[in-house]
């Protein structure tokens, strides 16, 4: 991808955790951005211009789920376990472990100076210090996937179900009103700017709320399956990611996702916005996506528009490789099962596969 700037833009300090996804940006010294992405493995990669990954560190045991840079840099696992990196993230130890396995997000109230942590089973997590939280409160909720915080006098928290369930509370996670619903399900992620809420979903719909979660509308579809989170910069910028590394950016000017780059490793799960310099893509570098269209023929799949001479890829939804091979023209036959849902490859480029 050809043509990187850095935008002379600085986003917004407030520190967002996050739950089971996966993009983190960081600023370790003025005009010295770079972006981080987590797998579910626990690989952590770093870029400084969007397009050269490099993978600074391994993290040993368990799935992270959530991932704070401010006011230090600590990621939560989902069986509880809680480690800190005092190097800009090359190295990490265990400092603490909470008793569950379910964990789903980790949390910073700036202005309360106070840390959330929030299980799948709707408990959440307070305290003063990320390794002093004890339960404060319940959501009625099985299926807690994200909890978003508007910092303020008093703040407010959200937490939203994988079926789109929304609940607010505004006395510090004690207790909990029922908002409303998105009105779609496998929601993965949900973030904020002040009251207007956002929500993902894994095929890629993101909802909006202008009214603090009761009322939800349709706004901007990411074409992506697999969308596994979403962010807010402090500007307003939205971040996306797919499990299949794919990054998108949405700004309020032009008003569209704009792909920004790809990791090229399947399962990533981590993402976190700081107060950093982002990277956005422009000049006649810049790759454009080809019209890529699969079709199901008599048993057949039919491959139409990949450029000839590309490697291409099919991988499952569970990371399993199905079939490759190089695109011999326009239109070709895949040797691939017809009811495949995953991710196609296409040179540098992913695509959906939904399967029927």
């Amino acid at each position: 991808m050809g043509g990187w700037r850095r935008r002379k833009e600085i986003l917004g300090d407030a520190v967002r955790g996050l739950r089971t996804a996966g993009l983190a940006l960081l600023l370790v010294a003025p005009l010295q951005a770079y972006l981080d992405l987590v797998t579910a493995s626990g690989e952590i990669w770093r870029t400084h211009n969007g397009t050269t990954w490099a993978r600074i560190a391994q993290l040993g045991g368990g799935e992270p789920v959530g991932y704070l840079t401010k006011p230090g840099s600590y990621i939560l696992l989902r069986d509880g376990q809680l480690l800190s990196s005092s190097n800009a993230g090359t190295t990490w130890v265990s400092v603490h472990a909470y008793p569950f396995l379910d964990g789903v997000a980790l949390r910073y109230d700036n202005v309360q100076a106070q840390f959330f942590a929030l299980t799948r089973s709707g408990v959440v997590y307070r305290g003063t210090s990320v390794g002093g939280m004890v339960p404060v409160g319940q959501v009625p909720l099985n299926d807690a996937v994200d909890l978003w915080i508007r910092s303020g006098v008093p703040s407010s928290i959200w937490v939203m179900g994988a079926r789109g369930d929304v609940y607010r509370s505004t006395d510090q996670g004690a207790t909990w009103q029922g908002m409303g619903n998105v009105g779609s399900g496998s929601v993965v992620a949900m973030t904020g700017v002040g009251d207007t809420l956002y929500a993902l979903t894994w095929y890629g719909d993101v909802v909006r709320s202008v009214d603090s979660g009761r009322t939800w509308t349709g706004w901007k579809v990411l074409s992506q399956l697999g969308a596994v989170d979403l962010q807010t910069g402090g500007s307003g910028e939205l971040y996306a990611v797919t499990d299949a590394g794919d990054l998108a950016m949405y700004q309020w000017n032009p008003g569209n996702w704009q792909w920004v780059g790809t990791l090229s490793q399947l399962g990533v799960r981590v993402i976190a916005t700081g107060g950093l310099v982002t990277f956005e893509a422009e000049g006649t570098g810049t790759p454009r996506k080809p019209q890529v269209r699969l079709r199901y023929i008599a048993g057949e799949v039919l491959m139409e528009g990949a450029p000839p001479g590309a490697h291409y890829e099919v991988w499952t939804v569970n990371g399993r490789r199905v079939c490759t091979g190089k695109v011999t023209g326009s239109r070709m036959h895949l040797s691939c099962p017809v009811r495949v849902r995953g991710i196609l490859r296409v040179g540098s480029w992913r695509f959906p596969l939904i399967g029927k």
